[in-house]
């Protein structure tokens, strides 16, 4: 039931008399007339349309507000679709810009590396040049970081020097972030696949520590052994009797690392009980026995099975040149231009030449000088950059390789065999370059000679001392300590002695006591000798 309160009803005086007693629910309101003075019309508001409504001041200002909300919502989710594809927008800016700024930088990087020392194809870093500094302090400062690291729980591991090897068995993950930053930190490493440049560079600065270390060790080694041989009181025997044991784990130590040439010297006396202990009323006196260590060719035979079999090396030139080089046109007219030449002289070759060749004749993959980072698949590398006789300092000019004179048959096979070295390397650049199977009769040695024997009767001074650094350089540590021991140049401390340290006291020392070349040959026979027993010994 609806109520409507009527103005012009003039029976009540107060109209919100008849409001007070009713409660007007919002769908049973009604409009009044707008004109006053004219009778009221019941219309619900339900029924009303928006012209209507809006007549009603209060309606007009609620629509004007949702309204002007409206448009401030629509407003702000469009200005947030703005601001998210600003957003990306400049995100894919941001990023483009820093691959710009990482490529520029390394473009930077490498342009200055190459400025400042530039490496030509098939060249070398001088060891002055800033570059070569740069990678020789990164070198270190990783070494460092490497030798910081924790021993690890393999008892193996205790004795073993610190050398690429070491960290390549035990450290993998330490080995490879190391090569990872200095590939990094200097990018003129990073040319070579697998890490190789990096693996070498890195090898070689451990490999310094590595020697530097182990004749520190031999140091204190022999030091103890000489405190060991003073002589003691007879009340501390119990004592010193304690302290064997350990001499003799020492001596085993020492034993091992003598193994294969490194053998301990005939000469050599190892004290015994008589050296330390004086002979008591109770005991009787012992005698001093001279102990002779396990000859080389011995322990030659007792060495593992794991030997490199090196019997398929051929060195004799001729042989070369008729089975690898069979279709070189132009060896003939190479030969006839070097006898035409005035200023190429008769005469053998350079004692570098000499030393380079021998260093390949005598190569052997087994010598106790060879560290174990050059051993196996490095040592190919080791014979061909280990020393400073390469082909790139030796063979520089015809003067050193000369050749062989007419006259005198085979008297120089070495420069054959120079300048097969020499013949070689165009041959494998033009293709096309080496001396048919018809005029390598026609070559003063003839085939199957060995250039060994040969050797041993030419090629000497007049008193037969023709010793030069190049020749014993191919020797090992042990065989120039036979020859000292035999042409009496012996010193106090010969085993601590390093190999250049007794090639200089052979060289300095006067020529009657220089070994000749005839010794050298047979040392250099021997050594062949052994080898052969070893790998007959292993096949059977």
């Amino acid at each position: 039931m609806s109520y409507t309160y009527d103005a012009n009803n003039s029976g009540v005086n107060d109209p919100m008399q008849c409001l007070e007693p009713f409660n007007y629910p919002p769908t049973a309101l009604r409009m009044d007339s707008i004109n006053v003075g004219q009778p009221s019309q019941n219309l619900p508001i339900e029924s009303l349309a928006l012209p209507d409504l809006m007549k009603n001041p209060h309606v007009q200002a609620m629509f004007n507000n949702w309204k002007d909300a409206s448009n401030q919502v629509v407003q702000t989710a469009q200005m947030q679709q703005t601001l998210w594809q600003e957003n990306c927008r400049l995100n894919t800016e941001i990023n483009a810009l820093q691959a710009n700024r990482q490529e520029n930088i390394w473009l930077k990087h490498l342009s200055a590396s190459y400025t400042a020392s530039p490496v030509p194809p098939g060249g070398s870093l001088e060891p002055g040049g800033l570059e070569y500094a740069a990678i020789k302090a990164t070198g270190c400062m990783i070494k460092m970081e490497l030798l910081s690291l924790p021993p690890p729980r393999d008892r193996r591991a205790k004795d073993r020097q610190k050398t690429k090897t070491y960290f390549r068995t035990y450290y993998p993950k330490e080995w490879d972030a190391a090569l990872a930053k200095m590939e990094t930190q200097q990018p003129l490493l990073a040319l070579c696949a697998a890490h190789w440049k990096a693996d070498h560079v890195l090898g070689n600065t451990l490999l310094v520590k590595a020697s530097a270390d182990s004749d520190n060790d031999e140091e204190l080694d022999n030091k103890s052994d000489d405190d060991n041989k003073v002589q003691i009181s007879p009340e501390s025997k119990k004592r010193s009797a304690g302290r064997r044991p350990h001499k003799k784990k020492k001596k085993k130590r020492n034993t091992t690392r003598g193994h294969g040439a490194n053998a301990p010297n005939d000469e050599e006396v190892v004290p015994t009980t008589a050296d330390t202990e004086p002979a008591g009323p109770e005991k009787p006196p012992v005698i001093t026995k001279k102990q002779l260590g396990p000859s080389s060719f011995l322990q030659q035979h007792t060495a593992p099975s794991l030997a490199v079999d090196t019997s398929f090396i051929q060195v004799d030139p001729s042989t070369t040149f008729s089975q690898e080089f069979p279709l070189i046109p132009h060896a003939k007219e190479l030969l006839k231009s070097m006898q035409s030449n005035l200023s190429f002289q008769s005469g053998g070759p350079s004692d570098d030449i000499i030393g380079f060749l021998d260093r390949i004749e005598n190569a052997d993959p087994h010598s106790p000088d060879i560290s174990d980072d050059d051993k196996n698949e490095s040592w190919g590398h080791y014979q061909f950059t280990a020393t400073t006789l390469t082909c790139m300092t030796v063979l520089i000019s015809w003067d050193s390789v000369r050749n062989p004179p007419a006259n005198e048959g085979p008297a120089q096979p070495k420069s054959l065999l120079a300048l097969h070295a020499i013949i070689s390397t165009p041959a494998n650049e033009l293709k096309d370059a080496a001396p048919p199977n018809s005029h390598i009769s026609s070559l003063p040695t003839g085939l199957g000679s060995d250039p060994m024997d040969s050797a041993e009767t030419e090629n000497r001074d007049e008193d037969g001392n023709a010793c030069t650094h190049a020749m014993i350089q191919v020797l090992t540590k042990d065989e120039l300590k036979e020859l000292m021991k035999d042409r009496n140049l012996t010193t106090l401390g010969i085993n601590k002695r390093s190999k250049d340290e007794l090639l200089s006291i052979i060289l300095q020392a006067p020529k009657n006591h220089q070994p000749s070349k005839q010794a050298i040959d047979n040392v250099l026979h021997s050594r062949k000798a052994k080898k052969a027993a070893t790998r007959s010994t292993t096949k059977t």
